[in-house]
């Protein structure tokens, strides 16, 4: 944690089964502005592109075209990393999960 809150953004790979890799959601809740492949496994957790999270195609170039926008436009990166620090706090922390697992196993 303490090294994710002295960052700004966070790029974390994806795990080869296609989900998003387990640090994503830690960086997010320290404020960092993530950086995601675009893809459906975070639209499928509910997150949306330009709103929680800022996306590139997977390629080396687009990365670094995408992290350069976002050392460009901070005031809009700030608000990015705001909302996918309040998504990831409603959605991703303990309670919540916990909470959403004990009702899918109540439903089954």
């Amino acid at each position: 944690v303490d090294l994710y809150n002295s960052y700004k953004m966070v790029v974390v790979p994806e795990e080869l089964h296609g989900m998003p890799g387990i640090s994503f959601a830690e960086a997010m809740m320290c404020g960092c502005l993530y950086i995601g492949l675009d893809d459906a496994m975070y639209t499928g957790l509910g997150m949306n592109p330009g709103e929680h999270y800022l996306t590139y195609n997977g390629s080396y170039d687009d990365l670094i075209r995408v992290i350069s926008t976002a050392i460009q436009n901070q005031d809009y990166s700030k608000k990015i990393a705001q909302e996918g620090y309040q998504f990831a706090r409603q959605n991703f922390s303990e309670i919540s999960v916990s909470s959403k697992l004990m009702q899918l196993l109540e439903r089954c």
